[in-house]
């Protein structure tokens, strides 16, 4: 810890059962419809040379046009 600075409390992961799981409702929010949900971790993989730069590219200028995603999938404004 840096000088000054109080330790923080430990990681802590809790855990529920299937039951829990599948009884509750998880509202998810769509950055792109169908493809990119907010809050939530993404990545784009492929192949060498396969267009993973291009679609990120093409999600990012979506994203700041409100234009559809390669065409295709909505992007909420």
């Amino acid at each position: 810890y840096a000088p000054g600075e109080s330790p923080r409390e430990p990681f802590k992961i809790e855990s529920i059962t299937s039951e829990q799981f599948a009884a509750a409702k998880y509202d998810l929010q769509f950055f792109i419809r169908k493809v990119f949900v907010a809050g939530q971790p993404m990545v784009v993989g492929g192949a060498q040379k396969s267009m993973k730069t291009g679609v990120a590219t093409d999600a990012m200028l979506s994203l700041g046009t409100g234009t559809p995603f390669l065409g295709e999938f909505y992007v909420p404004e």
